[in-house]
């Protein structure tokens, strides 16, 4: 039940980090986008300038964001359900160790 809740409390604190990385993220945008300067008047234009090249730069940020968020998920479900994966990359490291101790060993003698 430990190791459970150890878990889900990683697993959400690091969701979380997202989440407030992302909310920061949203603000400066709109805040951006309320404050940017336009040559002309917003009112006489059908539409912003560069408005196409908006709308991809925003697709490719809506990308960027969802492809992090799967990789977050994708550690986040492999830490949660096999837990066993950290002991076993301890274990390799603890026998890479002692096989560079041995092999010193032989060097020595």
């Amino acid at each position: 039940m430990t190791s459970l809740i150890s878990s889900l409390l990683s697993v959400g604190i690091v969701l979380s980090s997202m989440f407030v990385t992302i909310g920061v993220m949203f603000v400066l945008l709109k805040h951006r986008d309320r404050t940017v300067k336009l040559p002309v008047d917003r009112e006489q234009l059908q539409r912003i300038p560069a408005f196409g090249l908006q709308q991809e730069i925003q697709d490719l940020q809506i990308n960027l964001i969802a492809s992090m968020l799967m990789g977050v998920l994708v550690v986040c479900l492999i830490s949660t359900y096999f837990p066993q994966y950290g002991q076993l990359f301890y274990d390799i490291k603890v026998i890479n160790s002692e096989l560079k101790e041995f092999a010193g060993e032989l060097k020595n003698s």
